[in-house]
Order: C-alpha cells, then sequence, then structure tokens
C-alpha cells in the first residue's frame, strides 16, 4: 500500500488523509523555523531533505524540500540538539542587542545633525526649478522615447510651482543627498531617513516662508503609508516632480 505524504508549513503537521500507519507526515524548511530551527541547525543536523515534492501552488517554483518529522521529532529531544538551540537562542538575542543599540546611536547622531539650506532669491529659485524640471523630463522623454510631460514654465499651477521649488531645494540646495549617502546600508536606516527629511523640510521652511505649507505638506507624506521613499532607494534619483 502506498503512504500518503502530509505536508506541513507552520511547525505542525496536518492531520492523516488515512489511518496513522499509513500516512508519512512532513514538515517543510519553514516549518521548521517556526519551531526554532536555523539554516545552519539544519545542515548540521539533517543534511538534505527525505522527499523533495513540486510546490502545489506554483509549478515553476523550486522543489519543496521536505524532512520526516518523525526525524526531527527524535533530533530534537537529543541533549546535543538542545544545546544547540539554547546557543542559538542567545546568540540571537546578543545579535538583536547589538542591532538596536546601533540603530539608537545612528538616531542620536541624525537627531544632533543641524542641516544648512543654501539662499537664493524667489526669481531665481523659480527659474533654477523649472529648469531642472523640465531637463530631467525632456532627458527621460529622450530615453524613453515615448514619454511626453508638459513643460512647466511661470505661469504653471502655484501649488505645483511650489512643489517642484521644495523638490529642487531639498536634492540641490541641502546636505540632504548626501546625508542620505552617509546613512546608506547602517542599521536603523528606515527611521533615519524619515528624521533627515523631517529635519530638511523644517529647514528650508525657515529659510523659504513661503514655501513652508509645501513643506508641511510634503512632511506629512512622508509619513503616509506606502508614499516615503526612506523604505525604498535609499539613494534615489533626482526626482524633481515627486
Amino acid at each position: 500500500m502506498s503512504k500518503n505524504h502530509t505536508l506541513s508549513n507552520n511547525g505542525k503537521p496536518l492531520e492523516p488523509a488515512g489511518k496513522e500507519s499509513e500516512t508519512e507526515k512532513y514538515i517543510t524548511k519553514a516549518g521548521l523555523k517556526t519551531r526554532g530551527w536555523t539554516d545552519s541547525m539544519i545542515r548540521k543536523f539533517l543534511g538534505n531533505p527525505d522527499l523533495e515534492k513540486t510546490n502545489p501552488h506554483y509549478k515553476s517554483a523550486p522543489k519543496m524540500k521536505l524532512f520526516r518529522l518523525s526525524r526531527i521529532n527524535d533530533l530534537e529531544g537529543t541533549e546535543e540538539f538542545r544545546i544547540h538551540l539554547i546557543k542559538s537562542e542567545q546568540r540571537s538575542s546578543v545579535m538583536k542587542k547589538v542591532a538596536k543599540d546601533k540603530a539608537k546611536k545612528l538616531l542620536e547622531e541624525i537627531n544632533r545633525l543641524e542641516i544648512s539650506v543654501t539662499i537664493i532669491s524667489p526669481e531665481s529659485l523659480l527659474k533654477a526649478s523649472i529648469e531642472n524640471y523640465n531637463d530631467f523630463h525632456e532627458y527621460i522623454s529622450m530615453e524613453r522615447g515615448h514619454y511626453y510631460f508638459v513643460p512647466a514654465d511661470s505661469r504653471s499651477d502655484k501649488s505645483f510651482l511650489q512643489r517642484i521649488q521644495v523638490n529642487y531645494l531639498r536634492h540641490n540646495l541641502t546636505e540632504y543627498d548626501c546625508e542620505l549617502e552617509n546613512v546608506a546600508g547602517k542599521i536603523g536606516i528606515a527611521k533615519a531617513v524619515l528624521v533627515i527629511r523631517e529635519k530638511v523640510y523644517d529647514a528650508i521652511a525657515v529659510a523659504y516662508p513661503y514655501l513652508s505649507q509645501e513643506c508641511n505638506r510634503q512632511k506629512q507624506r512622508v509619513y503616509a503609508p506606502g508614499q516615503s521613499d526612506a523604505l525604498g532607494s535609499v539613494l534615489p534619483e533626482m526626482k524633481p516632480s515627486d
């Protein structure tokens, strides 16, 4: 009589399809990790999987690596495994503390950061922002071949002009991009980028009071779900129209 393979992906085997003696229970790698197993522990104690099976949800995906639950239970009952698990949990705890301390230190450094904004006349800022916006989108248009945009000029919508001026200031007349480069790859970067952006907007609002409302609008947009570039590219390309 052939055996049924009962799979588990959450650390617990599924109920057998037939009698217990006729069912072979297996657990996936993801299921092992819910039980505290790490990749190194799987390599050390289990080695190769007991069974490989086509993913039932994604046929083109790599085959699922399955491990016999009876073998897992036997290993988890050994003294060697218990000692290894305790040491693994201790290492994980230490690493989490180190990461937390690094993130805290980075945030403290960012909180001490002072942002300076170059002051130019309103007329010069408007002219530079319009030219920057148009140059950028003309470049994109030539690169893509089918990209169309409406060129900006001094008669464009007031709120639009304020937006591209704040964006121009942020990317060109503050240390924003430089500070993002400084924190790139560091632990705690997501929160650090949010704080940097907030400081930059506040500095622009002080230096250019007539743009303070737009600065506040963009600052609120940063914290809106799915809107912040803090969780995306840390060094975004110049985006005059964002």
